[in-house]
């Protein structure tokens, strides 16, 4: 009887750990210090934008000459003072206004695809810290078994039997080997949550938020933070392309003259209008090499936002084959689960048959007990691959629901 229960090994399947209640994903975002980073960048960008296109300084000029004129058998000075200003050239302003605009808008799509990749990061981190922890669990589980099987070998063996003595020992070191297993997949799940509150900027007992992945449907890969950055790449290499053609044009200056002059019979004052102008012979070159740089950033941009829609339709293909594989997986370990309950009570029978010393019925038992740890941990990897590919669609959200999350501060 003793031995008989040692042979009542649950064999059902562990449900699957759950995360505890958290902050809300992508609202624990709001304080990573690489969005803090993204975010001083494009203030930055904004305030550069609010100087663009303004008209340069005045200028002024003061000269004094002191001549000595033979003629006159004297000395004669001369004082000038101009103030000049100098002019834009054609559509100077406007490409200068231009530029700082492009550059606000790459900032701002870089901030995006900061928060996406970080998104994407922080839920893969999550997903394997659940998927070691729920690991862990399993093979606590099935150890916590082979504790009830031992107890009912140890009884048995204090009575004065022997023939138990093999069966404790492969009972023993089969759970030593789960003990260890668990005590892995502890750590794994401990370091991986650890780099995801650094990621955060959390401290380091701060409650992480769940594991979250965006809706599939929601995705549109024309839309994705990386398009946005290939697009306002290629618009700045435009807007650079514009304000090169501007510097063609000459440099002019408007401006006024006062000048006075002492002679030996008195002074003479004079009052004039200056215009100044460059002669732009080397530019044109510089401005048609900008163009054809342009040309080729564009290019670059374009094969960029090619490469993001591609990713974004492949990452896409990859969610939907993993979530179709883990329920496959689970579906099919449910039905060896059930094939392996039979086959435990089948042992169980026949041990009730056998006569003593004529049977390895706990062995079989334990065989079984591991064909369904194996089971269950088939479906906790599938699990786990289909949150790893839900975690990188982060990477092909709405740059516009992304920023918009993240406005709403960190939760409490």
């Amino acid at each position: 009887m003793r031995c008989r229960a040692a042979l009542a090994l649950t064999l059902a399947l562990a449900g699957p750990a759950r995360a505890a209640a958290g902050p809300d994903f992508t609202a624990s975002l709001a304080g990573a210090p690489a969005l803090a980073a993204a975010r001083h960048r494009l203030d930055a960008a904004q305030l550069r934008a609010g100087t663009r296109g303004r008209l340069a300084d005045l200028e002024l000029e003061a000269m004094g000459t002191s001549l000595r004129d033979p003629g006159l058998g004297g000395r004669r000075e001369a004082y000038e003072l101009t103030l000049r200003q100098p002019l834009p050239r054609p559509g100077e302003r406007a490409s200068d206004r231009t530029l700082g605009a492009t550059a606000t808008r790459m900032a701002e799509a870089e901030l995006a695809v900061t928060a996406a990749d970080l998104a994407a990061t922080v839920a893969g981190l999550l997903a394997e810290a659940l998927a070691a922890r729920e690991r862990s669990a399993v093979n606590l589980g099935q150890a916590a078994r082979l504790d009830a099987a031992l107890g009912g070998l140890e009884a048995r063996l204090a009575a004065g039997g022997t023939a138990g003595l093999a069966e404790r020992l492969a009972l023993q070191s089969r759970r030593t080997a789960l003990r260890l297993a668990a005590a892995e997949d502890a750590r794994a799940a401990a370091d991986a949550e650890a780099e995801a509150r650094t990621r955060l900027g959390l401290a380091p007992e701060a409650p992480l938020p769940a594991f979250a992945a965006p809706d599939p449907a929601s995705i549109q890969p024309a839309q994705t933070a990386a398009a946005a950055v290939a697009r306002a790449r290629a618009a700045d290499a435009e807007a650079a392309a514009r304000f090169a053609r501007t510097s063609t044009a000459p440099a002019t200056a408007v401006g006024l003259r006062l000048e006075r002059e002492r002679m030996g019979t008195g002074f003479l004052n004079g009052v004039g209008l200056v215009f100044s102008t460059d002669l732009p012979a080397r530019r044109g070159e510089t401005a048609r090499a900008e163009a054809r740089a342009a040309t080729a950033e564009r290019q670059a941009a374009l094969a960029e936002e090619d490469v993001s829609r591609r990713q974004a339709r492949a990452d896409l293909d990859h969610a939907t084959r993993a979530a179709a594989f883990a329920d496959e997986t689970r579906r099919l370990a449910a039905e060896i689960t059930g094939r392996l309950e039979a086959e435990h009570e089948a042992v169980n029978r026949a041990f009730a048959a056998a006569r003593p010393g004529q049977d390895s019925a706990l062995l079989h038992a334990l065989d079984i007990l591991e064909r369904t740890t194996a089971a269950r941990l088939q479906v906790i990897a599938a699990e786990a691959a289909l949150r790893t590919r839900q975690a990188a669609l982060w990477r092909h959200a709405s740059p516009a629901e992304l920023l918009a999350a993240l406005t709403r501060g960190p939760a409490p």
